[in-house]
């Protein structure tokens, strides 16, 4: 889709959609569909390496959440997991938990 500028989008991939391991590379797209209530439109995230959609998103409008609440729960999904710590039972100090900061 052109910008207002009359501009498209560069295309970041090149029409290459592999990846070296898996959260490497995402893709995003949406779409709608004409139901008995109205239109509905989905966003998805897809993981070019396994081909698996990583977070959906679906309201009546397109507004700009519904591209931005899949994007946060992808971040969230893939974030690294610090497990508690043996003697605290909390995890380290500043790490992130399922795309948290932890305070100690």
């Amino acid at each position: 889709i052109p910008a207002k500028a009359g501009i498209r989008a560069g295309d970041l991939l090149t029409r290459d959609f592999t990846a070296p391991r898996p959260d490497h590379t995402w893709v995003m797209d949406f779409t709608y569909c004409r139901t008995w209530a109205g239109w509905v439109y989905v966003a998805f995230i897809v993981d070019v390496f396994s081909q698996r959609i990583v977070a959906w998103h679906t309201q009546t409008s397109k507004h700009v959440e519904l591209v931005m609440i899949p994007l946060r729960m992808a971040l969230w999904v893939s974030a690294p997991w610090t497990p508690p710590s043996r003697s605290t039972g909390c995890p380290a100090r500043g790490s992130i938990q399922k795309g948290r900061p932890v305070a100690a």
